[in-house]
């Protein structure tokens, strides 16, 4: 916020206060507070963008704004479900980044925002048959998407390390039901960000019922509780425990 009142023209900031809202209205999925908010925010970086294209039709990072707050977005309305809006916003977002790429932009955040598009649009209407849902967009790669959230994962991205790090967690934990291969980017997680409980928390719950490591969870489960107990971290309240 800070930033976004010294750098008041700068596209990427508005959409970076958004993605840190999404997470968290994604830990509360009953409180549409913050919906709004992040919406207005992802229209701030748009308006944003749009301006700098204007005198610059090649700017790479309203480029790569513009792709990532269309992308915001269409995460927001997919977590409601409102797959209308989901796949259009989708759309937006993939045509900025092809065009930020084409006009130069080598950013590894392309890769994180393509990558996410390839995986979905080919993976989403099969494993929820939900035909409706990639209506009139172009079709994905699921393995290309794989490959190029993996790269963003792997490090050296500008903004989006970690996004690709947890969605290589969710591909393989849930979609594509590979808990051995989420394991190594859940432990990363956790430890990058030992602070934030919900990572070990997800670690002990993959290390259990799916890997049958039940050790290992235990193991992980007494760290935390500990921390808990003991108020070493202001994020670990007494719901952690």
């Amino acid at each position: 916020a800070a930033l976004a009142r010294e750098r008041a023209s700068d596209p990427v900031l508005p959409y970076l206060q958004a993605l840190a809202l999404e997470w968290r209205l994604e830990q509360d999925p009953a409180d549409r507070t913050h919906d709004g908010e992040v919406l207005a925010l992802a229209d701030r970086a748009l308006g944003l963008s749009a301006s700098r294209l204007g005198r610059d039709p090649s700017d790479r990072r309203a480029l790569l704004a513009r792709g990532a707050a269309h992308g915001v977005k269409s995460r927001l309305h997919l977590f409601r479900w409102e797959k209308g809006p989901a796949s259009r916003e989708a759309v937006r977002m993939r045509e900025a980044l092809v065009a930020a790429r084409e006009a130069g932009e080598q950013a590894l955040d392309l890769d994180f925002g393509l990558g996410l598009y390839d995986y979905y649009a080919d993976t989403l209407p099969r494993f929820f048959k939900v035909v409706a849902f990639v209506l009139r967009i172009p079709g994905g790669d699921r393995e290309r998407g794989i490959d190029a959230l993996a790269r963003v994962a792997r490090g050296g991205s500008t903004f989006h390390d970690d996004e690709a790090r947890v969605q290589m967690y969710d591909v393989h934990s849930f979609f594509e039901r590979k808990p051995d291969r989420a394991l190594h980017w859940i432990r990363e997680m956790w430890r990058l960000h030992p602070g934030w409980p919900i990572w070990g928390l997800k670690l002990a719950q993959l290390l259990g019922e799916p890997m049958g490591l039940w050790g290992e969870s235990a193991s992980v489960a007494r760290q935390l509780l500990a921390t808990a107990e003991e108020g070493r971290h202001p994020n670990y309240q007494p719901v952690v425990a």
